[in-house]
């Protein structure tokens, strides 16, 4: 009966946050709102079952985990200046300030820590999706909101280590406060220095095996193993795997090992946030609703506030401050987990629990609104005072080179000389590691996930070349970038022809076939060998070759088209004065019609003619077949019949 009814707590759960999910899809509003909401629905049937809170658990681990693959120490030193200042008095000015007021309104102290910590914490998922959805990362005031936002998660560890100590609860053991602390900076710098050589190495061994599974197993070996040992000493689990994440974040495998984790991470924290969701009793909310909305306003301001006056501190103009500020102000997903922590050790009563979370809440519905308003003031006094100047990266420069074979590698080389940016996404480990030696941007993982696409900043590309070997993750990277970036220009590398209508209708603009590419150019082979001028076959080679990609276009035609290339050969054909061919047309003899073979192009004393259906054939001429080599034997055959008649 408990595993039955387990089943039903988890279909009701996942029901409710599917349910959600759609709705908030549809009014474009944030999805945590909706998971929140569903836990507010589904908590008085749910109640607060062990297995739910294990789950919810699970799901921030492994969201620890995806934080420490992002905050690489290389990209948070790049952007330090702004971190130490920017992030670190963001956090330490807002949570001192919420714990002062919250102490003023008799809040405990301890409580009052713990909202103001919880409450100096952005949204890290939300900021940055709207910041790559508007292309507006490499802003200033995208760069500021990033390393504010890395810093922010950063934090969030010695903060879970800490409420505890304010509860009371020092660890497993009888250590003291101060042994506590020691543990976790111990385990913090042991495990990084063990583990410099030996993940990389193993990753790369899994990697090179060839099969995702393992992979993918040994990677959540390293997160759960590194939980599992912090948890030993009376530590974190979420310790644990934000120190995964760190030996990870900077290895050649970063972006594939959270590609694989990303599924899992999402459908558990769905899990954690209906769960937070169940603190909330609407009829307490919807009695004093006055309260929440006071509070999230509050913090919205405030934050904002402090961002804008360090920013400025930092000598940055007053419209990046004004900016940054609103996309900062909100409360963020990291709060939640410190507001639970709070709540389960008792530092934190229902009460408080379910008035912070609904403020919260409010924060994230109040940044769409607060972002939109800040970029219409900001382009208004750009308006007025002239002086706007290019806050973007120069976009749609960038080329995505996706497979890095032999194709893959001309494409770099071409635009190296020509002084195109480009980066690359290779799945073999070994290539990537070649080639990052010799310097070239490539990463290894699959682009057919968001967080690949996102790693190669995808949103600022102007055009992608896909030259992958499998079919298969061909289309999946189509119609991911398609989904992803819907105004990059698509060029796609297939080997057969029969592939490309297919292709098209996925979305790429332009689709590249091998087995037409190589018969086009045995074409030109046999026209040079025939001393055809190069000007002219060139000018030939491109008029055939549009006008058969035209073709493959064209619904009506597109089937015969592919038909005709499959496994073409080029053949020529000589007419002796004595052919009675002479003095008939294309059209009139009518080799298409009985033989279905192709005269592609008619040459005459050295000179390709243009208007081959209507030029009538004289002696000496030279005829370019084209089509399979059976349809060719049937071809020739057919002209040199002696009693040939013309239909």
């Amino acid at each position: 009966m408990e595993e039955g009814a387990f089943l039903i707590d988890l279909l009701l759960l996942f029901g409710t946050a599917l349910g959600a999910l759609l709705i908030m899809r549809l009014v474009r509003g944030p999805v945590i709102i909706g998971y929140l909401i569903a836990g507010a629905i589904a908590g008085p049937i749910l109640g607060h079952g062990e297995h739910i809170h294990t789950l919810a658990e699970l799901g921030v681990t492994l969201l620890l985990f995806s934080i420490g693959l992002e905050v690489s120490p290389s990209k948070l030193w790049a952007l330090r200046r702004e971190a130490l200042i920017g992030g670190t008095f963001q956090v330490l000015l807002t949570t001192g300030i919420v714990f002062g007021v919250a102490s003023g309104f008799g809040v405990p102290l301890p409580a009052a820590l713990v909202l103001g910590m919880a409450f100096s914490l952005s949204s890290t998922a939300l900021i940055l999706r709207l910041l790559a959805q508007k292309g507006l990362m490499d802003t200033p005031y995208g760069r500021i909101s990033l390393a504010v936002l890395l810093l922010q998660d950063m934090v969030v560890i010695p903060m879970t280590i800490l409420i505890p100590l304010l509860a009371g609860v020092e660890s497993n053991s009888h250590d003291s406060g101060w042994m506590f602390l020691l543990k976790a900076v111990a385990v913090f710098g042991g495990v990084i220095l063990l583990s410099r050589k030996l993940v990389p190495w193993l990753l790369d061994k899994l990697a090179t095996s060839g099969t995702r599974e393992g992979f993918l197993l040994g990677v959540s070996g390293i997160v759960f193993g590194t939980a599992w040992l912090t948890t030993s000493i009376g530590l974190s689990p979420a310790l644990g795997a934000f120190l995964a994440g760190l030996l990870i974040s900077e290895s050649e495998h970063r972006v594939n090992a959270l590609a694989e984790v990303a599924p899992f991470r999402d459908l558990f924290l769905a899990v954690f946030f209906v769960s937070v969701g169940m603190y909330i009793d609407p009829r307490v909310l919807f009695a004093s609703p006055v309260i929440p909305l006071a509070i999230a306003a509050g913090i919205y301001l405030l934050k904002s506030g402090i961002v804008f006056g360090l920013v400025r501190l930092l000598r940055y103009p007053v419209l990046p401050a004004v900016r940054s500020g609103a996309y900062l102000g909100q409360v963020g997903e990291f709060s939640f987990v410190l507001l639970l922590l709070g709540t389960s050790l008792g530092v934190l009563s229902d009460m408080q629990m379910q008035t912070a979370v609904s403020s919260v809440a409010l924060t994230l519905l109040f940044t769409p609104l607060a972002v939109s308003g800040a970029e219409a003031w900001a382009k208004k006094r750009e308006k007025e005072t002239g002086s706007k100047k290019s806050e973007h990266a120069p976009g749609g420069e960038t080329v995505l080179i996706i497979g890095f074979g032999h194709g893959g590698r001309a494409v770099a080389t071409s635009l190296k000389a020509a002084g195109i940016p480009y980066k690359i996404a290779e799945m073999n480990p070994e290539t990537v590691k070649n080639w990052k030696q010799k310097g070239e941007p490539i990463l290894r993982g699959d682009a057919a996930t968001h967080e690949m696409l996102e790693a190669l900043d995808a949103h600022h590309a102007g055009t992608a070349v896909i030259a992958i070997n499998d079919p298969q993750s061909l289309r999946a990277v189509v119609i991911r970038l398609r989904q992803e970036v819907p105004g990059i220009f698509i060029i796609v590398r297939t080997r057969y022809a029969t592939e490309m209508t297919e292709l098209y209708d996925l979305g790429a603009n332009e689709v590249v076939s091998e087995e037409f590419e190589a018969s086009l150019h045995i074409v030109s082979l046999v026209l040079h060998h025939l001393g055809v001028p190069n000007d002219v076959v060139l000018r030939h080679m491109d008029e055939l070759r549009g006008s058969c990609y035209r073709q493959l276009r064209s619904p009506s035609l597109q089937m015969g088209a592919i038909r005709s290339l499959k496994g073409l050969e080029v053949r020529p054909f000589t007419v002796e004065d004595t052919d009675r061919i002479a003095g008939r047309t294309i059209l009139e003899m009518a080799v298409r019609t009985n033989t279905q073979a192709t005269i592609a192009a008619i040459i005459r004393d050295s000179e390709l003619l243009q208007d081959v259906a209507n030029t009538r054939i004289q002696p000496q001429d030279t005829l370019i077949l084209l089509g399979p080599p059976l349809v060719l034997d049937q071809a020739v055959t057919y002209l040199e019949k002696e009693n040939l008649s013309f239909s």
